[in-house]
C-alpha cells in the first residue's frame, strides 16, 4: 500500500528512488512522493510513540512496544510473522496508555 507524503525537491537519491511514483501523483508530484515499507511506516510509528510518551511519560520501551502490538488492527489474510501485529492504530495506542487500569506487560 503506497503512502503519499511530502518530499524534498532536491537530492539525487530521493528523486531517482521516487521517479516512477511521481507520474501517479499528477501535478503535485513535485511536492509529494508515494512509497511503501519501513521508510514510510517509521515516521508514523515514532510520532505515535511520542504521543504515547506525552500521555504517559513513565512508560518503558517494553510497555510502549506491548501497547503498540495490542492495539494494532490485524491485517486480514496475513499471519503475525509475515506483517507484525498489523496496522498501526495511533488513537487506540495513545488511549490505551492513558488509562490508569491498563496493564502493558
Amino acid at each position: 500500500m503506497d503512502i503519499a507524503s511530502a518530499r524534498a525537491t532536491t537530492g539525487i537519491v530521493i528523486n531517482s528512488f521516487f521517479a516512477v511514483d511521481l507520474v501517479n501523483l499528477g501535478a503535485d508530484a513535485v511536492y509529494y512522493a508515494a512509497a511503501s515499507g519501513t521508510s514510510m511506516a517509521t515516521p508514523h510509528v515514532s510520532g505515535t510513540v511520542a504521543l504515547m510518551l506525552e500521555a504517559n511519560p513513565a512508560l518503558t520501551p517494553d510497555q510502549v512496544k506491548s501497547a503498540l502490538e495490542r492495539t494494532a488492527t490485524p491485517m486480514p489474510g496475513y499471519q503475525q510473522h509475515e506483517v507484525g501485529a498489523g496496522y498501526l492504530n495511533a488513537y487506540e495506542a495513545v488511549s490505551a496508555v492513558r488509562r490508569p487500569d491498563q496493564s502493558f506487560e
